[in-house]
């Protein structure tokens, strides 16, 4: 893609999801305070006392994770290294991964992107958090309300699976349930494991044949490249969680 036709995708895809990005750095951060669905109504009452309809998404602190390079991209050798070294040498989208991160949207779900790279990583010119929400945005994954962009904080000193953990964790304590996870290798599983997600909903995405484990304590139900199409339809069968 020229750079005059990315600076101007960057003004478009980060103008709609300014506040739903973060770099998982200060402690205070309301993930999803600000973000949420577009609503019908403010209490999704149907006017029925008896059923009070679907509470608004606003109200709502379901999510699910994706991990990016893996999950969202197709997983070849060294495409986040590649990037940060061109950032002309953009990774490519893994096929129907998008249309299964909008189905959640669809029916309600905040969706976490996890980007391992340290935060202070520069793709170009720009934050990690900033290209990889442009890079979603373009390759039709939900961005803006209700979604966010997490990568390690710092300059790369530190684990980036226990970040994710402690991520995940500090979810946890605000509230936050997160239903799903979508891991981009097998050493992507445990910290999702670990980090609170439901072992029987962690799906290691890519996987090539009928392994189910990335350690001896540590399972994730594979999800072929092939087969994600049946699971896009899976989850628009999920019941909507809010409106």
């Amino acid at each position: 893609m020229s750079r005059a036709l990315r600076g101007l995708a960057v003004v478009v895809v980060l103008g709609a999801g300014a506040l739903a990005c973060g770099d998982g750095g200060g402690e205070d951060e309301a993930p999803f305070a600000t973000a949420g669905a577009s609503t019908t109504g403010d209490t999704g009452d149907t006017g029925d006392p008896g059923d009070p309809g679907l509470p608004s998404c606003r109200e709502i602190n379901q999510a699910v994770v994706f991990v990016v390079f893996g999950g969202a991209t197709s997983g070849a050798d060294g495409e986040a290294a590649g990037w940060v070294d061109d950032p002309e040498a953009e990774p490519e989208a893994r096929p129907s991964a998008a249309a299964v991160a909008s189905a959640y949207r669809e029916v309600g779900y905040e969706i976490v992107y996890v980007a391992l790279l340290p935060s202070e990583t520069l793709i170009g010119d720009q934050p990690v958090v900033d290209a990889v929400t442009v890079w979603l945005g373009l390759n039709s994954f939900p961005v803006g309300d209700g979604v966010r962009v997490w990568a390690p904080p710092g300059d790369g000193s530190g684990d980036p699976s226990v970040a994710l953990i402690e991520e995940l964790a500090r979810l946890g304590a605000a509230g936050v349930e997160v239903d799903a996870g979508y891991a981009g290798d097998q050493e992507t599983v445990f910290p999702l494991v670990a980090g609170g997600v439901p072992r029987d909903r962690v799906f290691m995405v890519g996987a090539t044949g009928g392994e189910e484990t990335s350690g001896s304590d540590v399972s994730a139900t594979p999800l072929r490249d092939e087969d994600l199409s049946a699971h896009v339809a899976e989850v628009q069968a999920l019941e909507q969680i809010c409106e």
